[in-house]
């Protein structure tokens, strides 16, 4: 979700990770409301039709409850709710106080006590939950831009404590060695990975519902990566940033930021939020692309700036457009911009 904000306030950021209410839908996410005439709810003056019985989600949960949290957690008192949208998994409202800063509130569009639920369950959401409030108070004011995520070294007792819980799976319980940003250390985390993944003939592989083991083929792709390794990751001698953690979003782009404009009209990212697919990555794995709508930035093979995803109605203006986007983004933003 993208909000412009025309004041000088800071952006906070409140995660509400799950929503408990009885739900009445059978798909596994809230489908987004209509209003009686039969056209989609616009997402404004959801508090005035709170107010007089007409919430638009009056079928599917109770905003009211929503409110009732968010001022028991802010200390604070909800006069308007300017806007509301959703993403992908979540709504997103920003929220006008009595006193203070404006707020963006987050709520998940599931409920994991809804008819055929098919997401995380609740013990893997609360667990995403924590990460995510955790990467926020480690963050702060620092999302900025692309490149200070990049070039932003994160403390030992943050990368020791979400470090293996954050890789995706699968992965042991354990490590045998220490978490270092070390070439011996990141060899050892892809082969406990292969390992996990492809274990021995006859286990299960891939998700449970593939009802798939395996077999030889996949053992020997499994022995073919292992041999593999210590060939592709370069030495620690050459290049010893290589190594270095990186606290990757996963899922960087204009959706999930929120930014205001200055007093000279220029726009400044306040917060990078939503962080269910962040982890820590050697920098040698970092992705610098970006979703900036309606196409990503990215680096080519060759690490020159380039687009993908394009629309099949861009226009020769267009791709010259999203050219310059590119070049300014991965040569002035990510590359020239100092280590913090």
């Amino acid at each position: 979700m993208f909000i412009q904000h025309p004041h000088d306030h800071l952006f906070h950021l409140l995660s509400l990770a799950v929503h408990t209410v009885a739900l009445t839908t059978l798909g596994w996410r809230d489908d987004w409301p209509s209003t009686p005439d039969g056209n989609q709810y616009d997402g404004k003056n959801l508090l005035t039709l709170v107010r007089d019985g007409k919430s638009p989600f009056q079928e599917i949960w109770d905003v009211n409850l929503l409110i009732q949290e968010i001022e028991e957690h802010t200390d604070t008192q909800v006069i308007d709710i300017l806007v509301v949208d959703k993403g992908s998994n979540n709504y997103g409202f920003h929220i006008k106080n009595f006193k203070g800063p404006d707020m963006i509130a987050r709520l998940a569009r599931s409920d994991v006590n809804m008819p055929d639920f098919d997401g995380f369950p609740i013990e893997t959401q609360a667990r995403e939950a924590i990460f995510e409030a955790a990467v926020y108070n480690l963050l702060h004011q620092l999302a900025t831009i692309r490149a200070s995520l990049f070039h932003y070294n994160p403390p030992p007792n943050f990368t020791t404590r979400y470090f293996l819980s954050r890789v995706f799976e699968f992965m042991p319980e354990s490590l045998s060695l220490p978490i270092a940003p070390t070439r011996e250390f990141w060899m050892h985390v892809m082969e406990s990975k292969i390992n996990a993944t492809i274990r021995n003939e006859g286990d299960m592989i891939g998700w449970k519902d593939d009802n798939e083991t395996v077999g030889p083929a996949a053992l020997a792709a499994k022995r073919s990566l292992l041999r593999a390794l210590p060939h592709i990751m370069p030495l620690e001698q050459t290049e010893p940033c290589l190594y270095r953690f990186v606290l990757e979003h996963g899922d960087f782009g204009i959706h999930n930021t929120t930014i205001k404009h200055l007093t000279d009209e220029k726009p400044l990212v306040t917060s990078l939020y939503d962080w269910k697919t962040g982890c820590i990555v050697p920098a040698i794995l970092s992705d610098p692309s970006v979703a900036v709508s309606p196409v990503d930035l990215i680096t080519s093979k060759n690490g020159e700036p380039s687009v993908t995803r394009l629309p099949e109605d861009a226009t020769p203006s267009d791709l010259e457009t999203y050219a310059v986007w590119a070049r300014h983004y991965i040569e002035v933003r990510l590359f020239s911009t100092p280590i913090l």
